[in-house]
């Protein structure tokens, strides 16, 4: 998936403030002495990730990629970005694994970027006679997987939307945000709707769709289990359940998390109809703001996500931008 010019424009953003103390630093002291915390070797090619520690919450990671023992300007092989991988955090993982599923084993390494807020990008190489970027994929707030759900060549990218994550109206507590799902197909990285029908698999990192409102660290009580695919008979009995929740009468007016989760949940799998239907039917009708809510969500907020072109698609509706006045877009 090619990065949209707002995700960068906010990643070198970040970039620059996260390495404003490393200046100040600079001018007062001695650098630090840089270490070597991680090399993996395959083949002809090396990765070595180097880190400099100036302060407990001020570490910079520097990539260093070697070919046949010589050390690869940067040019070399990521030539549409014009900075070094140097950031706060660089693994490099599936060395070697064939990712893209053209039968090339390939490398996947992630860069982590800390400033007003965190954001991760995951950049997947292609380990052949020259060291080619293939893809980036840009998932904000939220971490990735690289995971084989459809039993081909090859291995998926599982993550989740985070688009919502600075909107939040719901009560406090789990924040469990809209699974998505990629396959490389035709040279990038594009959502994948058959795999986003699937029931979500038991992960290896279970904070990957429980990201806390107030900490993206803390783990949350488990919420109500929601149906992946609802019946009819199902989902109006939810919403009756969620209509007459306390949570609506508590005192700084929440909205209760299963609303939004059952609406984003159902629009994520193409069938945005239902959610509609749903949120209709679980909005209690002496409770005020309906359409202003509505609207922020699904005519405002929703849209601004980077994957709503292919969920519009999915869900059979036009990729339109957000309508009318939204005011506190988070993007």
């Amino acid at each position: 998936m090619a990065p949209t010019a707002r995700r960068m424009s906010r990643w070198l953003f970040a970039s620059i403030v996260a390495l404003i103390p490393v200046a100040a630093y600079c001018a007062e002291d001695s650098v630090p002495e840089e270490r070597l915390v991680q090399s993996v070797q395959h083949g002809i090619y090396t990765f070595n990730v180097h880190r400099t520690e100036y302060s407990a919450l001020n570490v910079v990671s520097r990539l260093e990629v070697l070919k046949n023992g010589v050390v690869l300007p940067f040019s070399d092989w990521v030539n549409w970005y014009d900075s070094p991988l140097e950031d706060n955090e660089i693994p490099v993982f599936h060395l070697g694994q064939d990712v893209t599923g053209n039968g090339v084993p390939d490398v996947v390494v992630r860069r982590t970027t800390v400033g007003n807020r965190q954001y991760h990008g995951y950049y997947v190489f292609e380990l052949g006679s020259k060291l080619r970027h293939v893809d980036g994929v840009y998932t904000g707030n939220a971490l990735a997987e690289f995971v084989d759900l459809d039993g081909k060549p090859g291995l998926e990218v599982e993550t989740v939307d985070d688009v919502f994550k600075y909107y939040w109206k719901g009560d406090q507590g789990t924040f469990r945000p809209p699974r998505v799902v990629l396959r490389f197909k035709d040279g990038k990285y594009q959502i994948a709707p058959d795999l986003m029908r699937m029931p979500r698999r038991d992960l290896k990192n279970p904070e990957l769709f429980a990201i806390g409102v107030d900490d993206i660290n803390v783990r949350r009580p488990k919420q109500r289990p929601i149906p992946k695919d609802p019946t009819p008979e199902e989902l109006a009995a939810f919403a009756l359940e969620v209509r007459d929740s306390p949570v609506w009468r508590q005192d700084h007016r929440p909205i209760p998390r299963e609303l939004t989760h059952v609406m984003w949940n159902l629009i994520y799998v193409g069938a945005a109809e239902r959610a509609v239907q749903f949120f209709h039917s679980a909005w209690p009708d002496w409770r005020e703001g309906k359409d202003e809510f509505f609207r922020e969500f699904y005519q405002c907020q929703l849209r601004v996500s980077d994957y709503w072109p292919a969920i519009a698609e999915m869900n059979g509706l036009p990729a339109e931008k957000p309508v009318g006045d939204c005011p506190g877009l988070y993007d």
